[in-house]
């Protein structure tokens, strides 16, 4: 049986007013219904199940048609596919293309971020990174350690992998903190990495080819792009969140300090209960059924995978985290073709940023009256966050 969906006129994935607890909204959107109508949002799916259902059928639900409802589309084309309604400037390659295309832009730089590619060659530099800053903070009672440490480890580490030379990083770091600020600057930057790069993934892609075909320079310029913004943002969100969490769940930061092979089950729930990447679209190809709802084609589809992660259905006592959870089968880095490329990269950051900073300070928490600074939207992203340090223990057990 199927019928229409419950509307909720006025849901917006991005509303600042849902800075503070998103979650709370996204349980009474279950409540309604997996799948419900926005005006502002389009079909919005909260259920796990049919948030899994869409990400692995590209063919009902496609990504070539961009991200988002825009009446102001962009027309342009890549690889001979037309794109449409895509914000973007540049082609946002491998995201808005699905297959035949898909596997080769995947291709590209696949290899690159395989989880036995990321341990070998970027292990040592992100622990030495995140070990640095740390070592920066040393002496202080207070930090912030949004802006003093996971956004510029997650910066850090990505220069370092996509290979800009040292000097250029904090320009690059200023440019990361407000992509859509500064596309003409990056774009022209970009270029010139891209094409004059001798090492690092920069140079992969400069060098890149499919099916003999080498890129073009706007594609390129797309792919860069969005390896600074996946790998910048989301990464940064993630370990903020994780070190917020553990200043004020002091149970399971003792724990995690005490015992750090506990930590690699603990980031998978600390990134389940809170998503840094909430939703993103994809667009009907044909008349369907979803959770009972007829979609029309052409329809955008926003999966709330930050509501999906905290269903009951998949996840008993799914509001609370549960650092021992096993198994453990969320979908922050999404499902089928389109999961995330760099999740290996993401996930040893994230371990390494939790057991440096618990190895160094033991001890944190917040500090009276703290005022945090949250940013809404489809990342949803610490940008402030004080902490109470306590004594630098400079990581002198080996970890």
């Amino acid at each position: 049986m199927t019928a229409s969906p419950a509307w909720v006129l006025d849901f917006d994935v991005n509303d600042p007013d849902m800075a503070d607890d998103p979650y709370s909204v996204y349980e009474r959107l279950r409540e309604i219904g997996p799948v419900v109508y926005s005006r502002r949002m389009g079909y919005v799916v909260t259920s796990f199940a049919c948030a899994d259902e869409v990400l692995r059928d590209w063919e009902t639900y496609c990504s070539t048609e961009g991200k988002g409802p825009n009446p102001a589309a962009v027309q342009r084309r890549l690889a001979g596919t037309a794109l449409k309604h895509t914000y973007a400037q540049f082609p946002v390659v491998p995201i808005e293309v699905d297959p035949p295309e898909h596997s080769g832009y995947r291709a590209v730089l696949g290899p690159q971020f395989s989880a036995p590619a990321v341990h070998a060659k970027w292990s040592g530099m992100i622990a030495e990174t995140a070990q640095d800053l740390l070592a920066g903070l040393a002496g202080r009672p207070v930090a912030d350690m949004a802006t003093e440490f996971a956004i510029p480890m997650a910066g850090l580490v990505l220069a370092a992998i996509v290979g800009l030379p040292a000097g250029d990083r904090p320009k690059f770091q200023a440019w990361a903190s407000d992509v859509d600020g500064h596309l003409p600057e990056l774009d022209d930057y970009l270029r010139a990495m891209i094409m004059t790069a001798e090492h690092g993934v920069f140079a992969e892609l400069g060098a890149a080819q499919i099916d003999g075909r080498r890129l073009s320079d706007a594609e390129k310029i797309g792919y860069g792009l969005i390896l600074i913004h996946a790998g910048w943002e989301s990464t940064g969100s993630a370990i903020a969140s994780a070190i917020h969490y553990l200043a004020t769940h002091h149970g399971d930061r003792d724990a995690l300090a005490a015992d750090p092979s506990l930590i690699p089950a603990a980031a998978e729930e600390l990134l389940r209960i809170n998503t840094p990447a909430q939703a993103l679209w994809r667009t009907t190809t044909r008349d369907t059924v979803l959770g009972g709802v007829r979609i029309p084609r052409g329809e955008k589809v926003l999966v709330l995978w930050a509501a999906a992660n905290r269903d009951e259905e998949a996840f008993p006592h799914a509001a609370t985290a549960d650092l021992s959870r096993t198994p453990n089968r969320h979908m922050v880095f999404g499902r089928g073709i389109h999961s995330c490329l760099g999740q290996h990269l993401a996930r040893l950051e994230l371990r390494t940023a939790i057991d440096r900073v618990l190895a160094a300070y033991p001890a944190i928490g917040l500090p009276e009256g703290a005022q945090i600074v949250v940013h809404q939207g489809a990342v949803r992203a610490i940008r402030k966050l004080p902490v109470l340090l306590g004594k630098y223990q400079g990581g002198t057990d080996g970890r």
